[in-house]
């Protein structure tokens, strides 16, 4: 361990690590992305400016979530119709890093279990606190950076460098980076990781049409209370209090 740190560069060499921003109120600008029509959610928004342009409300939000890796945990939307406006006039807000959102970049818990669990996010998110992001200075090697997080070699260095349950920025900063000087081994961490953000998006999609039995996901079905009479109707609703 004491030699990667001497011998590779930390992750504030090729990355900005940065934390999102705090609404002041979550239950007022926070909502599921199921809770909202799709034609009121905005998933493509590449800038501030579309942003500012955009009739949308709600965009996809990065809030932490369950363990995960490579890719998933984006349930959330916020409310950030004319690139925020509601939440950076609420009293109570703390915006962070606007400029930074709609960028892809590498996302991760705020407050873990013990283990890092770092994923893509896809261009068109912004960022709560309890997400933190990177932007690599270089996108050729985002997916090394990825793949490196998610290593064993970062876990035994936040271990020592942090290990309470808390993973901040500027923790995340000085956690070593392993990158090769081979062309071909790097396209190959490269290849392998990009797999496996393949996979985890493939499951993390399949999840979300799995946990919404009465077809939430669709705009396209019937309406709400239709549905939900269908559902009940099947005799497929179980109550599980557990």
């Amino acid at each position: 361990m004491h030699k990667a740190f001497q011998a590779q560069s930390d992750l504030s060499k090729c990355a900005k690590t940065v934390m999102g921003s705090t609404t002041g109120d979550n239950g007022l600008f926070y909502r599921k992305w199921w809770e909202i029509g799709q034609e009121q959610t905005l998933r493509t928004c590449d800038s501030e400016s579309t942003s500012l342009s955009s009739p949308q409300k709600w965009y996809p939000c990065n809030r932490g979530g369950e363990f995960r890796r490579w890719y998933g945990n984006l349930v959330d939307v916020a409310d950030w119709q004319f690139n925020g406006k509601h939440i950076r006039e609420f009293a109570k807000s703390y915006p962070r890093n606007l400029s930074q959102n709609f960028r892809q970049s590498i996302t991760w818990n705020l407050i873990t279990s013990g283990r890092l669990s770092a994923r893509l996010s896809p261009t068109g998110c912004v960022f709560d606190q309890a997400g933190p992001f990177a932007i690599p200075t270089d996108p050729h090697k985002e997916m090394i950076i990825l793949a490196s997080i998610n290593s064993s070699v970062s876990q035994a260095a936040m271990d020592l460098m942090n290990p309470t349950l808390n993973c901040p920025p500027g923790v995340m900063a000085q956690i070593p980076l392993f990158s090769p000087d081979k062309a071909d081994v790097q396209e190959k961490i490269k290849q392998v990781t990009l797999k496996l953000v393949d996979l985890s998006k493939a499951d993390w999609n399949t999840q979300g049409l799995q946990t919404q039995p009465i077809g939430l996901a669709s705009h396209k079905l019937p309406k709400l209370n239709t549905r939900v009479t269908r559902y009940v109707a099947s005799g497929q609703l179980k109550w599980d209090w557990r």
